[in-house]
């Protein structure tokens, strides 16, 4: 499928390998306009991190390789704006949004979104709602972190799609949904 109105968004770039995966494509396609929106929260801090997850990074299982990145000088945004420049490829981001995907607005309508802010029920259901909102209505959907048919039924059911499968899993959290609409 080749994007109606060039539109891509991306929920959840951590420090921006998967946008870089995104940039590339856009630069090695025809269609090296399109438009490409990224919005993550922009860790930088344990401060931020209690405050956006109602945990201590100290406490959390990834602790130290999540405290590498929100310590480091600037946060996540900052690496994942050093990973695009060190990579040529931040041209090919239109804007770069920091915060909740709740508060991000825009007009544009999406016709690929590539989202990794699907970690469990609770996020499923607080963001493909609006994620939906922001979608064409024939588009696709891919999110990162769905580990089971159950989540899996739950983002297409919500997002009423027409097609869905599940990647082959390769670790704990490397599973991935697709979800098509029309």
């Amino acid at each position: 499928m080749v994007p109606s109105n060039g539109s891509i968004l991306e929920v959840g770039s951590w420090i921006g390998r998967s946008s870089c995966c995104i940039a590339l494509g856009i630069r090695d396609s025809n269609f090296n306009s399109l438009r490409y929106d990224i919005v993550d929260y922009g860790i930088a801090g344990a401060k931020e991190w209690e405050e956006r997850f109602g945990v201590s990074v100290f406490d959390d299982p990834s602790g130290p390789e999540v405290a590498d990145v929100i310590f480091h000088p600037g946060g996540t945004v900052a690496l994942l704006k050093k990973n695009l420049v060190d990579r040529d490829l931040s041209r090919y981001v239109t804007m770069i949004s920091l915060g909740d995907i709740k508060d991000y607005a825009v007009e544009t309508k999406f016709d690929f979104v590539f989202c990794d802010a699907t970690h469990g029920e609770e996020e499923i259901e607080k963001n493909i709602p609006i994620i939906a909102r922001l979608m064409n209505k024939d588009a696709i959907l891919i999110c990162d972190d769905i580990v089971t048919e159950n989540q899996a039924d739950l983002v297409a059911a919500i997002w009423n799609s027409t097609t869905h499968y599940m990647t082959k899993e390769t670790g704990d959290y490397s599973k991935m949904g697709v979800f098509v609409r029309g």
